[in-house]
């Protein structure tokens, strides 16, 4: 006696693995990663505070180191171009610009003091975290204060130096040799920006004493 046939599959459309033509399309439900929080709303995730986080004076100081960075800028691309230019006009027509150099050395000595202003209140000086790293949350936050405060001193030392070395050349009246034009107000631009660097580092220092945490660098991930 022959054996039934089990039942073939039904039409098309009711299978539910093989919906038929007219049937709606499925979609797999969407998956989020559970440390990721969805786009429209604000994180909750515990962020490390830096020094751009608002603190005292921080309307004030986010307009100061705006300056300092746009002062930096402007000597940089003065440096640039002069540099260019002075190298085109020796290779291409044999002729010099006057105090190129003379110039563009000092030049380099006020973007250097007004760059290290921007970056010692960003926290974006090369660092090593050898120690930083494998010390707890409060000995982080102290190893920040201690090297803030270190900082300062050495730039408010610095300053002091180059106050004299302004006044210095004021008094003497040193020029450049081809244009004569005086050196003092370069080296006045220079101690400008080791003041602004003092200036900035002790808003620096205020905002990290006002917030909690470490504070010493906004790393990937803060």
């Amino acid at each position: 006696m022959p054996h039934p046939e089990p039942p073939g599959p039904g039409p098309r459309g009711d299978d539910p693995a093989c919906p038929g033509p007219g049937a709606p399309e499925r979609r797999a439900p969407e998956r989020r990663h559970p440390e990721r929080p969805d786009p429209g709303q604000a994180d909750p995730r515990p962020r490390r505070p830096g020094p751009r986080d608002p603190g005292p004076g921080a309307g004030a100081a986010d307009r100061f180191i705006a300056a300092a960075e746009l002062t930096a800028g402007l000597c940089l691309a003065l440096v640039a171009s002069l540099t260019f230019a002075s190298v085109g006009l020796r290779y291409l027509f044999a002729a010099s610009i006057p105090d190129a150099y003379d110039l563009g050395r000092n030049l380099m000595g006020v973007l250097i003091f007004w760059g290290i202003a921007a970056t010692g209140f960003r926290g974006e000086h090369i660092t090593v975290d050898l120690l930083w790293g494998v010390l707890p949350g409060r000995g982080q936050r102290v190893l920040d204060l201690t090297a803030t405060m270190f900082s300062l001193v050495c730039m408010a030392a610095l300053a002091c130096a180059m106050g004299r070395k302004a006044l210095d050349g004021l008094a003497s009246g040193e020029t450049t040799y081809d244009l004569a034009i005086p050196l003092w107000p370069f080296q006045a631009m220079a101690w400008l920006g080791t003041l602004a660097a003092v200036a900035l580092l002790l808003v620096r220092l205020a905002r990290g004493i006002a917030q909690p945490g470490p504070f010493a660098t906004e790393r990937p991930g803060a």
